[in-house]
C-alpha cells in the first residue's frame, strides 16, 4: 500500500477547513483506510468534531517530537457504526500552540512515509494563521486543497497560500501539488459571488504561470541545460491550478452533523450536502489518479 496525504489549507480563518477535513474523511472511509492528523493549535476543531474529549493529557503529535512516542501510540480509533470501519485520529490539544521551528518538517515527512504503508489517505488539518503548524502540514502533504468562501478575503488568503506553497515546493517538499480551489458555502447569484469566482480563475491562471516558470528554472538548474519547448509546455500543463467542479453548498445539515459528531453521510445520507461530499470524494480520487471524475 502507498497512501496519499492531503491538507485543506488557506491563510484565512473561517473557511471551514476542519469541517471539510472531517466530512471528507468520513466519505473516504467508506471504502478506504483513513488517518486524520490534527495540527490545529487554535481549537483542535477536527478532534472535537469526532467527539473526542481533548485534555492537556491527550497525546498529540507533540509527543512524537518531544518524546519520540511512536505514531501507533498516538492514534485514537473513531468508530463509524453502520457507515464504515472507522477512522484513525492523531488528536490535538493546547500543546500544539507551542509548536515552533524545532519541530522539523523532515521528521513529519518521515512519519507520513511510515503511515502511507498503513493508510490509503492521510488528512492533515492545520490552523489558518500561516504558522509552523501549517508548515508541518504542507511539508507532509502530497496535495493541498484550498477552500474558498464567496468573499474577497478568501482570495487574499489564497494569494498568501501561493507564497507558502511555492516556498515549500522550492525546499522541503518539492513534490507538493495544489489539487485545486474548492468553493465552500457556494452560491453564484450575487455580484460579489460572481466577482469572487472570476478572481479565483485569475489567481489560478497567474499561480499556474508562476509555478511553471519556477519549475522550469529548477529543472534547468538540476539538468545543467535549457529545456526544450516541448518540455516547457509539458511543465506548464502540469502546473495549471484547477478549480474543483464540485462545490459545497450552504446547508444547515452540515452544522447539525458536526454537533452530532457524525459525518454528513451518516447523519443525513440523502441530503444535498451528503451528495456534495460524495462528489468531492469522487473528484479527489479522480485527480489523484489523473483522470476525470464521472
Amino acid at each position: 500500500m502507498s497512501g496519499t496525504s492531503i491538507t485543506f489549507s488557506c491563510e484565512k480563518g473561517g473557511n471551514a477547513k476542519s469541517m471539510c477535513t472531517f466530512q471528507i474523511a468520513g466519505e473516504l472511509s467508506k471504502d478506504s483506510k483513513v488517518l486524520v492528523i490534527d495540527l490545529d493549535s487554535q481549537k483542535a476543531n477536527v478532534s472535537n468534531y469526532f467527539g473526542l474529549t481533548v485534555t492537556p493529557a491527550t497525546a498529540t503529535i507533540c509527543d512524537y517530537y518531544r518524546k519520540d512516542t511512536p505514531a501507533k501510540d498516538l492514534i485514537v480509533h473513531i468508530p463509524m457504526d453502520g457507515f464504515s470501519n472507522g477512522i484513525d485520529l492523531i488528536p490535538a490539544n493546547q500543546d500544539l500552540a507551542w509548536i515552533d521551528a524545532n519541530y522539523k518538517p523532515l521528521k513529519m515527512k518521515k512519519l507520513i512515509r511510515e503511515m502511507k504503508s498503513v493508510y490509503d489517505y492521510i488528512l492533515l488539518d492545520a490552523g489558518p494563521k500561516g504558522d509552523w503548524n501549517q508548515v508541518l502540514a504542507l511539508s507532509g502533504a502530497d496535495w493541498c486543497i484550498i477552500p474558498l468562501l464567496m468573499d474577497q478575503a478568501s482570495i487574499t488568503g489564497a494569494e498568501a497560500m501561493k507564497d507558502s506553497v511555492e516556498e515549500m515546493q522550492s525546499g522541503v517538499n518539492r513534490s507538493l501539488k495544489v489539487m485545486g480551489f474548492l468553493f465552500n458555502r457556494y452560491e453564484n447569484r450575487t455580484r460579489l459571488s460572481r466577482s469572487v469566482i472570476e478572481s479565483a480563475k485569475e489567481l489560478a491562471k497567474e499561480w499556474g504561470t508562476s509555478s511553471a516558470q519556477k519549475a522550469v528554472e529548477l529543472m534547468e538548474e538540476e539538468l545543467g541545460r535549457d529545456l526544450s519547448r516541448e518540455e516547457k509546455e509539458a511543465i506548464a500543463q502540469r502546473s495549471v491550478i484547477p478549480i474543483f467542479d464540485t462545490t459545497i453548498r450552504t446547508a444547515t445539515a452540515l452544522g447539525r452533523s458536526l454537533q452530532s459528531h457524525k459525518c454528513i453521510g451518516q447523519y443525513e445520507p440523502k441530503s444535498a450536502a451528503a451528495n456534495d461530499f460524495k462528489n468531492l470524494a469522487d473528484e479527489i480520487r479522480a485527480r489523484i489518479e489523473g483522470r476525470k471524475a464521472v
